[in-house]
C-alpha cells in the first residue's frame, strides 16, 4: 500500500470570531477571563486566529428547549467511542459554531435590516407575507419562493432558535417583551405593528452570544451616535478603558442633570475642560451612565467564562479541535493479486 502525505489548512479550524472560547495558540492554551487576561498583560482578548476547542453542550439544540437549559457538558463521561457518539448530548466544532453563528445573524438581519419602512417581523415567513406584496418585491433578499422563506424558518427553530419581540406599549411609553403570537395578537394593522420595534433571540442563539461570542448591547437611545447594536468583549475592554480615562479627567464635571438624575445635558465648553470635541463625544456615547453599564456587564460575563473555562480545563482532551475533512478514497488495480487504495 503506497502513502500519500497531504497538507491540511489549519483555518477551518481558526476562529475568526471576536470569541471568549479557550483556544491554542503555538502550542499554548489561552483562557480570556480578567484574570488570565491580566496576567499576560492583557494580550490576545479574544481568540481571533487561534484554535479553540470545540463546544460541547447539554441539551441538543431543539426549539422545546429554553435558554436556560443551555450548559457546558464538562467531563470525558459525554463520550462513547466517538466525539459524536450519541451519548454525548451535543458537540459542536468551532468551524461548525462559526456557521451557524453567522447563520443566526443573516436570519436576524432577514428580520431586522432588509425589509422597507423600517418595519420588524417575527419570522422568515412573516417578512414574506408583507415584503411580496409591495412594490419591492423583486428586491427580496432571497427571491420570491415562499418555500425558501419556511425552510429558513425550519432550519432556525431546528438549531434552537427562538424570536422574542420588543413592543413600545404607546398607552404607558414602556418597551415589553413578548412573543411573537402576543405582538401579532395586539398589533393587528401595519400602523400598529410599527409598535414592533426590535426582535432579538432567547434561544441558542442567545447561549451562543452569551458564553462563546458575548457583546454588549447598546442602549437604545445611544445607537443612533454610535451607529451599531453591540460591542464584542475586546471592543468593551478598550471602550471601559476610553471612558475611565476621561472620567478621571473630570468630563463629569460638565454633567448637568435633569428629572430624576438622568442624563439631561451638558456644557462642555464653559468647564474647565480643554478637549471640548471630545468632551462632546465622551457624553454623546452616554458618559458615565454607560461606563457603569459596560463595567457591570463585563463583570457579570466574568462569571461565565471562569464557570466554561473550568469545566473545559478539567478534561481539555474531551474538547480537543475538530476539524472535519472529505477524503476522495479511488481504488485501481495494476494486477489480478495487487490492490493500491489512494
Amino acid at each position: 500500500m503506497r502513502t500519500i502525505q497531504k497538507q491540511i489548512s489549519l483555518e477551518p479550524m481558526t476562529s475568526r470570531l471576536p470569541s471568549v472560547w479557550p483556544a491554542y495558540k503555538d502550542n499554548d492554551f489561552y483562557l480570556f477571563d480578567k484574570e488570565s487576561l491580566t496576567d499576560r498583560e492583557w494580550q490576545y482578548t479574544s481568540n481571533w486566529g487561534m484554535i479553540p476547542v470545540n463546544i460541547v453542550v447539554s441539551p441538543k439544540p431543539y426549539s422545546s428547549h429554553t435558554y436556560s437549559e443551555y450548559t457546558v457538558t464538562d467531563g470525558c463521561h459525554c463520550y462513547g467511542n466517538s466525539p459524536y457518539d450519541e451519548l454525548c448530548e451535543f458537540v459542536l466544532s468551532f468551524e461548525n459554531l462559526s456557521k451557524w453563528y453567522h447563520f443566526f445573524n443573516e436570519y436576524y438581519n432577514l428580520l431586522k435590516q432588509y425589509s422597507h419602512c423600517n418595519r420588524v417581523y417575527t419570522s422568515a415567513e412573516d417578512y414574506y407575507n408583507y415584503e411580496s406584496g409591495t412594490k419591492y418585491a423583486n428586491q427580496m433578499i432571497y427571491g420570491t419562493d415562499k418555500q425558501t422563506y419556511l425552510d429558513l424558518d425550519n432550519e432556525f427553530a431546528e438549531k434552537g432558535g427562538i424570536v422574542e419581540v420588543l413592543v413600545f406599549d404607546k398607552d404607558t411609553s414602556e418597551y415589553l417583551p413578548k412573543t411573537p403570537e402576543e405582538a401579532h395578537d395586539e398589533k393587528k394593522t401595519p400602523t400598529d405593528r410599527m409598535a414592533m420595534v426590535d426582535v432579538y433571540d432567547v434561544g441558542f442563539f442567545k447561549w451562543i452570544c452569551d458564553n462563546v461570542v458575548p457583546s454588549f448591547i447598546i442602549p437604545m437611545k445611544y445607537k443612533d451616535y454610535w451607529k451599531r447594536d453591540r460591542l464584542f468583549y475586546p471592543d468593551v475592554i478598550k471602550w471601559i478603558a476610553w471612558f475611565k480615562e476621561r472620567i478621571i479627567k473630570g468630563y463629569e464635571d460638565a454633567f448637568k442633570k435633569g428629572k430624576n438624575g438622568e442624563l439631561d445635558s451638558w456644557d462642555c465648553k464653559s468647564s474647565a475642560i480643554t478637549d471640548c470635541c471630545d468632551c462632546e463625544e465622551y457624553f454623546s456615547r452616554g458618559g458615565e451612565r454607560i461606563y457603569s453599564a459596560m463595567s457591570e456587564w463585563f463583570n457579570n460575563i466574568q462569571y461565565k467564562i471562569v464557570e466554561n473555562s473550568s469545566k473545559i480545563s478539567d478534561s481539555t482532551d474531551c474538547f480537543l479541535p475538530t476539524v472535519i475533512l472529505p477524503t476522495e478514497l479511488q481504488v485501481s488495480i495494476d494486477d489480478g493479486r495487487i490492490q493500491y487504495i489512494f
